[in-house]
């Protein structure tokens, strides 16, 4: 009889753990279909996908540090960054890093979600910047995080 209680017991707990499991990875999918949302419609709540994607496209070049940079969009993204969208953005980029810094966007496109892949064509480095991957590197960090929200202290 206890060991049928202890079993019972186990049983419930990797049940409950299961769950748990279940509702941290809808979140995460949750997630990931709003950014895809921004990064469709270009803003969503005070967030500014032109924003985000400049703040991407800085972080990597402060990563690879080289000075001749090759962006790389999805392709509804490399429509959207023309040549006076690429003049703001090197700007913007410049100015963040104090470096002379030179953008060129490649022709072709890569699929995902969104974001940028960033090149440094002098070292052959490359940042991958986009929105899955981004996710998937705070994924590790955010889980605590997201299982207290949902679950308090019944984790």
């Amino acid at each position: 009889e206890q060991r049928i209680i202890a079993e019972t017991k186990i049983d419930v707990r990797r049940k409950r753990m299961d769950a748990q499991e279940e509702a941290i990875a809808e979140s995460f999918e949750e997630a990931k279909k709003i950014l895809e949302e921004l990064a469709e419609k270009g803003k969503l709540d005070n967030f500014v996908y032109k924003d985000i994607i400049f703040n991407l496209v800085a972080s990597a070049s402060e990563i690879v540090a080289g000075n001749k940079l090759e962006l790389v969009f999805n392709q509804r993204d490399s429509k959207i960054f023309n040549k006076q969208m690429l003049e703001e953005l090197t700007t913007f980029v410049k100015s963040r890093t104090g470096r002379d810094v030179s953008l060129t966007l490649t022709d072709k496109t890569m699929q995902f979600l969104g974001g940028v892949v960033v090149r440094d064509l002098e070292k052959h480095v490359e940042v991958d910047n986009t929105l899955e991957t981004k996710l998937s590197r705070l994924k590790e960090n955010l889980r605590v995080d997201v299982a207290k929200i949902l679950f308090g202290d019944r984790i």
